[in-house]
C-alpha cells in the first residue's frame, strides 16, 4: 500500500543508525599472551648470555691455572733451591720429597686444565 500523499516519502540511509560491526574480526594475539611470550624470551635470552659469561670466565680461570701450573712445572724442573713460609712465619727450603710432590701437583694441574 503506497504512503499517504500528504506525508512526503524519505528513504534514511540506515533507519535505525550506522550498522553494528559483526562479532567475527580476524585473528589478532591477545595483548597478555604476546606480552608472557615476549618476557619468556627474554628470560631465556637473559639465562643463554649468563650462562655463556660463566662458561666464558670458566675458560679464562683455566687458562690462568694452566698459565701458573706450567710456570711452577718449569720453576721445578730448573733444580733451583725453592724456600716457603711454613706456618710459623719461618722459611724452609724444599727437599726432593717435597718437590716430588709439588712436581705431581703441577703436572696433575697441568693435565686437567691444559687442553
Amino acid at each position: 500500500m503506497p504512503p499517504p500523499l500528504h506525508i512526503p516519502w524519505v528513504r534514511k540511509p540506515y533507519p535505525r543508525g550506522p550498522p553494528r560491526p559483526s562479532r567475527w574480526q580476524p585473528h589478532r594475539p591477545r595483548v597478555a599472551w604476546t606480552n608472557r611470550w615476549k618476557k619468556k624470551k627474554q628470560a631465556e635470552a637473559a639465562d643463554a648470555a649468563k650462562k655463556k659469561d660463566a662458561e666464558a670466565k670458566q675458560a679464562a680461570q683455566k687458562a690462568d691455572n694452566c698459565k701458573r701450573a706450567q710456570e711452577a712445572k718449569a720453576t721445578l724442573d730448573s733444580g733451583m733451591r725453592i724456600a716457603r713460609l711454613n706456618a710459623n712465619g719461618e722459611r724452609e727450603v724444599l727437599d726432593d720429597q717435597a718437590r716430588a710432590v709439588e712436581m705431581k701437583r703441577a703436572q696433575d694441574i697441568i693435565s686437567a686444565d691444559c687442553k
